[in-house]
């Protein structure tokens, strides 16, 4: 099914990569899904950079991958994914859709984006401004 890319590790609680189970493969336009810290699983849309639909205020996960072809969350927004998809390493921009409102936006936004936040601070790189 494919390799989970986990993004941090806190008291046990990682966020992953969970491939749904009709699912063989993650290609372009599939679906596939994150989990989360809490452990909510969030479905995505699967996009190349260079041809993500502009959904608007979509929850966009600008998507890298690490030597072992393992899926990692570079950065976490809303609006336009131009500023996701120029991030250095960005190979997928992955879209979710099923947020209601701001609210659940922002949990889901909390739930992925922190850890990969956090990582990035650690590795001194600089954080875009999306």
């Amino acid at each position: 099914m494919g390799q989970a890319g986990i993004i941090c590790t806190k008291a046990e609680k990682t966020v992953v990569l969970a491939p749904l189970k009709a699912a063989d493969t993650v290609a372009f336009g599939g679906l596939t899904s994150w989990r989360g810290l809490s452990g909510r699983r969030y479905v995505v849309s699967v996009y190349h950079p260079a041809s993500v639909p502009d959904y608007g205020d979509a929850v966009l996960i600008a998507v890298g991958r690490d030597r072992h072809g393992g899926r990692r969350i570079l950065a976490v927004g809303t609006g336009s994914p131009e500023p996701l998809a120029a991030l250095a390493g960005c190979v997928e921009i992955h879209v979710h859709l099923l947020a209601r409102d701001a609210g659940e936006k922002a949990r889901l936004l909390a739930d992925l984006a922190l850890p990969a936040l956090r990582q990035l601070n650690r590795d001194g790189a600089l954080l875009p401004a999306a």
